[in-house]
């Protein structure tokens, strides 16, 4: 979340949908490395079982036209008769500076089942290694798992139990 942003989102036409957002340039302060002007589109079909969607974010940062952050990602779902989804999703992070390229792509795929007042999921997710001008960086991968199962008492209400593991390629 940004402060200070300028929303448009367009209205639903069949289930496709544009949001952009700007957000001003805020001053530095300690907690925050980036203090640059933000802009993100979003394009998105959500109608029936089917939802995709793609965004592009840009923030800048100070030090000039080349000195910014950006990201692209990418997601799909599909929703079952029986209320299984799956999901798809891509990330890819880059930070560019005057000499060179830091990127990160990243890729999840989730299944989740609702039954009844039980909802299940499973996510595998694995980040590639980090990448500077194209060549790898050793030991900056990882892989995760989680497992969660939650029981719905009402709306408002519920308890979950949920499994996680971290495999970080640095070990």
């Amino acid at each position: 979340r940004f402060p200070n942003i300028i929303r448009y989102a367009t209205p639903n036409l069949a289930g496709f949908q544009a949001i952009a957002t700007v957000g001003a340039a805020e001053p530095a302060t300690l907690n925050a490395a980036s203090n640059g002007k933000r802009t993100g589109l979003n394009l998105r079909y959500a109608n029936g079982p089917i939802l995709g969607t793609v965004s592009y974010l840009r923030e800048g940062r100070d030090g000039g036209s080349t000195d910014y952050n950006k990201g692209v990602k990418g997601g799909f779902a599909f929703t079952f008769p029986s209320a299984t989804k799956v999901g798809l999703i891509y990330e890819q992070l880059t930070w560019p500076t005057n000499t060179t390229e830091l990127k990160r792509k990243n890729t999840l795929v989730s299944l989740s089942q609702n039954l009844g007042a039980v909802d299940l999921n499973a996510t595998y997710g694995k980040a590639k290694a980090a990448q500077i001008s194209g060549a790898d960086l050793a030991n900056t991968g990882a892989k995760y798992l989680t497992l969660t199962g939650a029981y719905n008492f009402s709306k408002r209400t519920l308890a979950y139990l949920s499994y996680n593991k971290i495999d970080n390629d640095s070990r």
